[in-house]
């Protein structure tokens, strides 16, 4: 027994250092994923002993899920660099085989990132690379 109080007392001795902004700011978005909504972020946040004003849970809104795992506010965004990269080269009127290639995506990967393409004029641009000789 005695051991364990001694134990005990050593750790209330120990010095706590508040958290930094990069840790508080990463607690803060792992809590506003498991939030339900505003009120339940600011709760939460709150209980936490993060900062919970407004200005901080307007930053965090656009993490808020729904019980599907959608978010509730703002444009989805691609799952991962490669998927976001592909999106990008789309958009840019790269052509699909050309992208998967380039990035080795699979088929899976590659229609994911076509949902985040934007619907624009016709792709002159792959129009003009493929009349070029040996493309760009």
């Amino acid at each position: 027994m005695f051991t364990d109080m001694k134990e005990a007392l050593e750790a209330e001795a120990l010095e706590l250092t508040p958290l930094g902004s990069g840790q508080s700011a990463a607690a803060s978005l792992v809590v506003a994923h498991q939030a339900r909504d505003k009120d339940d972020l600011a709760d939460l946040l709150g209980a936490l002993g993060l900062p919970c004003g407004e200005d901080d849970l307007v930053t965090l809104l656009p993490h808020l899920t729904t019980p599907d795992g959608t978010p509730t506010t703002g444009d989805t965004m691609p799952a991962n660099a490669f998927t976001a990269t592909a999106a990008s080269m789309l958009n840019n009127s790269d052509g699909p085989e050309h992208v998967r290639e380039s990035l080795g995506l699979s088929e899976s990967e590659l229609a994911e990132a076509l949902q985040f393409t934007t619907p624009t004029c016709p792709p002159v641009r792959a129009a003009w690379r493929s009349a070029v000789p040996g493309g760009l």
